[in-house]
């Protein structure tokens, strides 16, 4: 081939692509349709093997792993105060909740109370979770209560975000797995059952991916806090797949038998009564 030289410059020939193979392809995202769900074994958070920041967990069953045995069906939530993970002000909070329920009270929080459920208690909860995933945002629904949150991809977090029982959450893709991060939360709820309070330098950051099978979901969840923890700590929630569902049915929160403002007891009402 020949080369023509011009004006002190050397063309050479370009031979043109189709555009085709020019455009970037988008990187594939994993799809997380469908619906999900866990059981009663996954109320609690899963110690991660071989990871000494393991989060607190039940003293009556303390022999936890990954394959937790099957919770009794109104087991006390009691749990460790002697986690070295937990502050001192984090620990008095976890053994005065053990206490009351060793007394024989139903211990009521915000979930109890039909409260939103804050994050990352939310990962705790019965029922259906549903992902609806656009480009810019995940909308994640939870059949319980209705409770809805929002994760915008690919956006930082505002500077001072507004404290709230969701927090912000921002989010994007690495590969398979999709990860939330979380700031902005309130004092409102909880961390998990057992009582450590969450408080507005809680930050949580969610792992989401599928198993191989497609058959479940796991949320890898680490939480960090100064004011209750000594250090970051991480867990697993797995959801399994709930096949034959359509959509999510509408369930109500029917609010426990004890007020919130005065303490008296009132009839238990019941999801359909409207006599509150």
């Amino acid at each position: 081939m020949k080369r023509r030289v011009l004006a002190g410059l050397i063309l050479v020939p370009l031979f043109s692509a189709p555009l085709s193979s020019l455009a970037q392809t988008p990187p594939a995202i994993p799809d997380f349709a469908g619906f999900w769900a866990h059981g009663v074994e996954q109320i609690v958070f899963t110690p991660i093997p071989g990871n000494d920041t393991s989060p607190v967990i039940d003293v009556l069953n303390t022999e936890c792993t990954p394959d937790c045995p099957r919770r009794p069906p109104g087991q006390p939530f009691i749990g460790d105060p002697n986690n070295p993970v937990l502050t001192p002000p984090a620990a008095a909070a976890v053994e005065t909740m053990g206490n009351r329920w060793r007394s024989g009270e139903i211990v009521n929080v915000a979930t109890e109370l039909c409260g939103p459920s804050g994050v990352p208690h939310i990962a705790t909860l019965f029922g259906l979770v549903q992902f609806l995933q656009a480009p810019d945002h995940v909308t994640i629904l939870y059949e319980r209560d209705h409770q809805t949150r929002r994760v915008f991809i690919n956006q930082k977090h505002s500077d001072n975000p507004a404290p709230s029982w969701y927090g912000e959450s921002v989010g994007h893709y690495e590969g398979d797995t999709l990860v939330v991060d979380t700031i902005g939360l309130d004092n409102r709820s909880l961390i998990d059952r057992f009582g450590v309070p969450q408080t507005e330098t809680t930050h949580v950051v969610e792992r989401y991916r599928m198993s191989d099978d497609g058959s479940s979901l796991i949320a890898h969840i680490t939480v960090e806090d100064p004011a209750m923890f000594t250090r970051s700590w991480s867990g697993t929630i797995t959801y399994g797949r709930r096949t034959g569902m359509t959509k999510i049915e509408e369930v109500r929160c029917a609010e426990n038998n004890r007020s919130a403002e005065t303490g008296e007891d009132y009839p238990i009402p019941v999801e359909n009564s409207f006599d509150f």
